[in-house]
């Protein structure tokens, strides 16, 4: 075999394993990202017109929050909707909240799924389809990073149809479905720093 001809195969090898290179780094990237806990898609309990209040017994209640005429009105219209799909117990009680009586609901072992006192309520996962695109691995405080744009699906839970909470989380940019993230290279491989 001539030189010209070892140089060619030997050129395409060398793209052909830069290849595989990078898409075993894409499929690394998206393994991290489908093992992470920022995956999971959560909300404000106010962005649902709805707050936990607990008792001295500790039961725990869902009551409507918000000021204004519009918020209260949103509020109760949550409330009535976990009461119809049973998230709380359907009999409210009455309780002091903010200086006011309010209509409480007791939440059930259906509604504790989703309802956690002072914590947002995971409403589905985010699933990492694609790498769009990842800049050239870099030396940064003695570490080699890469920033990572990444595009992924939203398998949302059955919570979200039950209450048709779909347009609402579109409105407020709740749905989008690329992410960014920054990764660390290890001894191990890539490591998930931050992202979504």
């Amino acid at each position: 075999m001539n030189r010209n001809a070892v140089t060619t195969l030997l050129c395409i090898v060398a793209i052909l394993t830069g290849c595989s290179d990078a898409g075993n780094i894409e499929a690394d990237f998206i393994s991290a990202l489908n093992s992470d806990e920022g995956k999971h898609l959560c909300i404000r309990q106010g962005d649902l017109g709805v707050t936990i209040w607990g008792t001295e017994d500790g039961d725990q209640y869902l009551i409507y929050k918000g000021v204004g005429s519009t918020a209260i009105k949103e509020g109760k219209r949550m409330l009535s909707k976990f009461v119809e799909k049973g998230y709380v117990n359907p009999d409210p009680i009455s309780i002091k909240y903010n200086f006011s009586q309010h209509n409480a609901y007791e939440l059930n072992d259906k509604g504790h799924q989703y309802f956690k006192w002072g914590k947002r309520v995971c409403i589905g996962d985010r699933i990492a389809t694609s790498i769009i695109e990842y800049t050239e691995p870099a030396e940064n405080s003695g570490m080699t990073i890469t920033q990572v744009k990444f595009a992924y699906d939203i398998e949302l839970d059955k919570f979200v149809h039950d209450l048709e909470l779909e347009e609402a989380l579109q409105k407020d940019g709740k749905m989008d479905t690329e992410g960014q993230a920054l990764f660390v290279k290890t001894n191990k491989g890539w490591r998930l720093e931050n992202g979504w």
